[in-house]
């Protein structure tokens, strides 16, 4: 299925319901990928400029480095390498995602694409689904919906607190 067509359409239910199986290119990518770290950074905004930046900081230690999903290369296109990937995913693609990357990173949370979710609830949901396919999280306490959706989650490392890493200033902090 194309991130496209919405998961929650008619059609795609009357197919599940006559026993077809419904995948993505994302999901068959996550079942066979060859063993690599993988980085999924996901949010409402500014999910493609933290992916990008990530994956210039990482070519600095890693040139093979990728930078596949939304923005880079297909993840389908992608060489099989040790290298580690950085993966942009929106929540069409997560909607459904039976595979998790080794981290994960959410931006922000904010009410959209209620055309496709059918409900911003759903589309909260469907988001945060990466959060529990990830052994690890990282996410931002100085966004509200984050910080009290997430709150008690146990494999969460937190940036924007005041005591962490944040940005301030002009400059990005941690503690003092």
């Amino acid at each position: 299925k194309s991130p496209g067509i919405s998961l929650y359409r008619e059609e795609v239910a009357a197919a599940r319901a006559a026993g077809s199986v419904v995948t993505s290119g994302t999901n068959l990518w996550f079942e066979t990928r060859p063993t690599r770290f993988v980085l999924a950074v996901t949010g409402t905004n500014g999910k493609s400029t933290t992916a990008s930046l990530i994956h210039h900081l990482w070519r600095g230690v890693a040139p093979a480095a990728a930078l596949a999903g939304n923005v880079g290369a297909p993840l389908l296109d992608l060489a099989p390498t040790g290298a580690p990937v950085v993966v942009e995913l929106s929540s069409y693609q997560i909607a459904d995602l039976a595979y998790g990357p080794d981290l994960m990173l959410l931006t922000n949370l904010f009410p959209e694409h209620r055309d496709w979710h059918r409900s911003h609830a759903r589309y909260f949901a469907d988001k945060l689904r990466l959060v529990d396919l990830a052994p690890v999280a990282v996410l931002n306490a100085a966004d509200p919906l984050t910080a009290k959706r997430l709150a008690g989650c146990g494999h969460a490392r937190w940036f924007g607190t005041a005591d962490g890493w944040r940005v301030a200033e002009g400059a990005v902090w941690r503690g003092g």
